[in-house]
Order: structure tokens, then sequence, then C-alpha cells
């Protein structure tokens, strides 16, 4: 793992946005500039925006417009069910359904405007799609894990939560179609040891 100047770069590129939880916030460039500046909205959202910005391909329409439905509906059953805030408790699995129904369609939009890009331009854009999708997909994991744990324990209706699990099983299966090398991107940070330092 590359560190500079005590900073791993490029980690923030491919995490959850869930800084309160995370074990690198130390280690996080972004991180630091959020405190040091006081930002008025959350680094997270912020992020979240910025991933939004660009325009994905006709052929690619469906796949975002899949993890955006899957958002809209996960903000209808919550409103109806009374869920907690997103960022009230990571064990609890209402807080995982909240949280990633929000962060997975601006993550699938960087990813789907990165694989336009790189066909553009193969020596650009091409490993950040692919990082994008995957941490796409790893929030898809642990929603669908959560949808489970959801039903389990009765705190969401078995229907809701096979419609949600059947929806979010689509769209990984769109994504690893699209980004088949996806699953082999190797975050800085999260997917490396920490083997070299540099300043």
């Amino acid at each position: 793992m590359e560190v500079h100047e005590a900073f791993i770069p490029g980690i923030y590129n491919y995490c959850d946005r869930w800084c309160e939880t995370c074990a690198f916030t130390s280690r996080c460039r972004v991180f630091a500039d959020i405190v040091r500046s006081a930002a008025p909205i959350p680094g997270w959202l912020q992020a979240c925006i910025e991933d939004m910005k660009g325009h994905v391909a006709p052929e690619h329409q469906p796949i975002e417009d899949r993890a955006r439905g899957y958002s809209r509906g996960v903000a209808g059953w919550s409103q109806a069910a009374g869920a907690p805030p997103p960022d009230c408790d990571r064990a609890d699995p209402r807080s995982i359904v909240l949280r990633y129904a929000a962060f997975i369609p601006p993550k699938v939009h960087r990813a789907l405007i990165g694989f336009g890009e790189a066909q553009q331009d193969p020596a650009e854009g091409a490993s950040d799609s692919d990082g994008s999708a995957k941490v796409a997909l790893l929030a898809i994991e642990r929603s669908r894990d959560a949808w489970i744990q959801l039903a389990a324990c009765g705190l969401a209706p078995f229907a809701d939560a096979d419609r949600f699990v059947s929806d979010l099983g689509r769209l990984a299966g769109d994504l690893n179609r699209v980004f088949p090398r996806a699953r082999a991107f190797v975050r800085p940070g999260f997917d490396e040891p920490l083997t070299s330092t540099i300043g």
C-alpha cells in the first residue's frame, strides 16, 4: 500500500462514504479536508453528488434506471416502515439498507460514465470504472444480506425483502456483465497490505 504524506492516495474514490465507521479516516485526505473545513453538508453526500456528473451511454441507461428505481423503492419502503436515519447504526440492517440505497446509484453512474470514457480512450478511466463498479457491487451484497436479516427478524415483510433482493440481484448481474474485471480491482488501502511509505 502506498502512503504519501500520511495519506493513502485515492482511497476515498473506492470507499462506501461511511466515514463514521471507517478504519482509514486517519489516512484519508478527503476526511481530513472535511474536518478542517467543517463542511456544511456531509462529505459522503458531496462525494455522491460529484459522482452523479457526466452522461451514461444509451445502451447502459437501463442499468442506471434500475439502480435509481431501487433507491426510490427503498425510500418509499422506509417512509412507510418508519425506518431509522441511515447513519443510525452500521450494525442495524435498516441503516445498511438506507445508507446504501442512496449510495448505489451514484456509484453505478460513476462506473457507467467511466466505461463510456474508457471506450473513447482505453488509457483513461478503465480502472476507475472497474473500481466504482466493485464498490457498487460490494454495497449491493451488503444490502442483499441486510434485507435477508430484516425479513428473518420480522422487521420487513418477506415479500418486500424478496422484491428488493431480486432487484439487487438483477443490478449485480448487469454490473458483472458490463464490468467483468471489477471484482479483481484492487482498492487502495482496502484490498492491499501496507508495504511502502513515500514522503
